[in-house]
């Protein structure tokens, strides 16, 4: 009796721990699986965000572009002005005969639709479509509203008329004047085609929610749409109906997805994802919400893949219940869980190294202190054997970061602060470093970061060098004299605060002075204006060549400059003045011979207004030309 109760209690536990082991491994299936599924949606955004980012910057390229381009800039504001119909149509014609070659270079990267809009936001020039035009489109499209009434630019997805795609949208101010916005956009193929070369295992199609933008289609354009089989009340363009057909066993998957979903998974607008198995065929489906700038729901980005896992996951819950009903086994079922679990995270680490090893750029796995996984392109780009041989002489990529004030680097972290934290506190467009390759080249990385888990952060680097170049190349422009290279005001307005501070620290103090040619009216009166450019800039050389090493000189306006100094008194400030007035005095400019010059010095007076200080300066200049010029006057 008592061994029976004793084998009877033994088989009690046996099926109480059967039973409680089956639904721990359940869980953990179903935990497995939602994992595996997250990481997936992750891998899919970090290509998404990256890619939409690098348009980004593709896109306010050329915005700076157009702004530098007075010609297209005096075209928008002739059509602001137009009196009647056929002046403006006029006007279109010409504006698109200067722009259509740059319209081309734009299609070669993606930008189908480069979109001129009115101060009132109607459609000003469509370069893709340029006979249709006129229509009022701020009504239907938050970007135009954005552009044109809060002067603000637009970065996001967004239906619109004539296709759905990333929009990228600036207003134009040309001259303190609203002359409307133009428009950069993108449509799904681009993107489409940049994450099947990223990520080429997965098929793509954009559904597109119809209550948000069936209305707002041309009507032209609605007999190339076709409403989804997957999803209620969207529909897809095109582009997608061609996809599909691209989609293996679509068939299949449009035939079961439809009883999968849960309507309330849809409702939510945000991502999800369906697993299911067809004929032994294991396919995963991601959902991705795709939200416009005002993280409003738009689409889902359907993502459809192979689930080869799902497969292997099922088959290991069958197993493990099989071995639960051998007692006799079940130490050595336990041993084989282990085992098979150690096996499953070893895979598990390999298949997320392959993944990473499929980016174009630099992909890392991090915790802000230590590196656990890199992608191929990171031993390339720095010539590291492998993760250990880089540990031997770097604990963190952080470490590799330039010091450059145009970019982010640890010296912008403060003590104690981790430097991941603080990277995400600045915008996208300022998360950006620079670092040195193999070759000792320096290259310019945007940094995109998604969360992995709890603990690690997957950041992936992709190199915008060449945007960079471009971007600072075209600031430049922004903040010099285009006739004499001096420093222009835009330059004195973004810069004084810092300067205020940098000069101001080690008993300096800052002081700044106002330069006045004398008679320079008479210069041009006699000799042409040709003659008075060419002293312009022989005065700017020869003050940039005598002056200090830390004095900014800068064209205030016509023949008035302004010289920005660091000085310990008045007295410093009177010597360095009297040197340039000389310095102006014995040279000979070509043509008009020797010419003088008043200049009027003042000091910074702590907590005053930037504008007191430059009105004393023009007093003082003031005061040197009442006492015959060619006079150095401090107040």
């Amino acid at each position: 009796m008592k061994n029976k109760i004793i084998i009877l209690f033994f088989c009690i536990c046996v099926i109480f721990s059967t039973i409680s082991l089956s639904f721990y491994i359940k869980y953990n299936k179903d935990k497995e699986i939602n994992s595996n599924n997250n990481k997936s949606i992750k891998m899919i955004k970090v290509a998404y965000n990256s890619i939409f980012n690098a348009h980004k910057i593709t896109a306010k390229v050329q915005y700076y572009e157009i702004l530098e381009n007075t010609k297209v800039l005096n075209k928008l504001k002739d059509f602001k002005h137009a009196k009647n119909e056929l002046e403006k149509n006029l006007i279109r014609n010409k504006l698109y005969n200067l722009l259509i070659k740059k319209y081309t270079k734009l299609k070669q990267l993606g930008i189908i639709q480069f979109h001129f809009h009115t101060n009132d936001g109607k459609s000003l020039l469509r370069f893709h479509k340029p006979i249709k035009y006129g229509d009022n489109i701020i009504s239907i499209r938050k970007s135009i509203e954005s552009a044109n009434k809060k002067f603000k630019p637009y970065f996001g997805f967004e239906s619109g008329r004539a296709f759905s795609g990333f929009r990228y949208v600036f207003p134009i101010i040309y001259e303190k004047e609203h002359l409307g916005s133009v428009e950069f956009s993108i449509p799904f193929e681009v993107i489409e085609r940049e994450l099947q070369a990223v990520l080429p295992k997965i098929k793509y199609q954009l559904h597109l929610n119809k209550a948000i933008s069936y209305e707002k289609i041309f009507d032209s354009y609605k007999e190339e749409i076709k409403e989804s089989n997957i999803l209620n009340n969207y529909y897809i363009q095109a582009n997608s109906i061609e996809n599909k057909n691209k989609i293996e066993h679509i068939n299949i998957i449009e035939k079961r997805l439809p009883s999968l979903i849960k309507k309330e998974q849809v409702l939510k607008e945000e991502d999800f994802t369906i697993n299911f198995i067809e004929k032994n065929i294991p396919y995963r489906i991601n959902f991705l919400s795709i939200k416009n700038a005002n993280n409003i729901h738009e689409a889902y980005l359907t993502c459809y893949c192979n689930f080869e896992e799902l497969l292997e996951i099922n088959k290991r819950y069958f197993i493990f219940q099989f071995l639960l009903i051998a007692v006799s086994f079940i130490v050595l079922f336990l041993t084989s869980l282990l085992l098979k679990q150690i096996n499953h995270i070893m895979k598990k680490n390999k298949n997320i190294q392959q993944l990473l090893d499929t980016q174009n750029n630099i992909v890392i796995l991090t915790d802000g202190e230590n590196l656990h996984f890199v992608n191929t392109k990171f031993f390339d780009f720095f010539n590291f054997k492998s993760l250990k041989d880089f540990k031997k002489y770097h604990k963190c990529i952080c470490e590799l970061f330039c010091e450059n004030d145009k970019f982010f680097h640890l010296g912008k972290v403060k003590e104690n602060e981790n430097w991941l934290d603080r990277i995400q506190e600045l915008p996208h467009s300022e998360r950006i470093v620079s670092m040195l390759a193999k070759d000792f080249s320096l290259h310019a990385f945007s940094v995109t970061i998604n969360k992995f888990d709890d603990d690690f952060m997957i950041l992936t680097f992709t190199d915008i060098s060449q945007t960079i170049l471009n971007y600072i190349e075209l600031e430049e422009k922004t903040i010099r004299d285009k006739l004499t290279g001096a420093f222009n005001r835009e330059y004195f307005e973004q810069n004084y605060k810092n300067l205020l501070s940098e000069f101001n620290k080690d008993d300096f103090h800052f002081a700044l002075a106002i330069l006045d040619i004398d008679h320079f009216k008479l210069i041009n009166d006699t000799y042409g204006h040709d003659i008075g450019d060419e002293v312009l800039i022989q005065f700017v050389k020869t003050v940039e060549k005598y002056s200090r090493k830390d004095d900014i000189f800068i064209r205030w306006g016509g023949e008035e400059f302004l010289l920005l100094l660091k000085v310990h008194s008045k007295k410093d400030l009177q010597k360095a003045l009297e040197h340039i007035r000389k310095v102006i005095e014995l040279q000979e400019f070509s043509k008009v011979g020797h010419k003088t010059c008043c200049l009027g010095g003042t000091m910074y007076k702590e907590k005053e207004n930037i504008k007191e200080t430059i009105k004393r300066a023009d007093q003082a200049v003031y005061k040197a030309k009442e006492r015959g010029r060619n006079k150095v006057v401090i107040y």
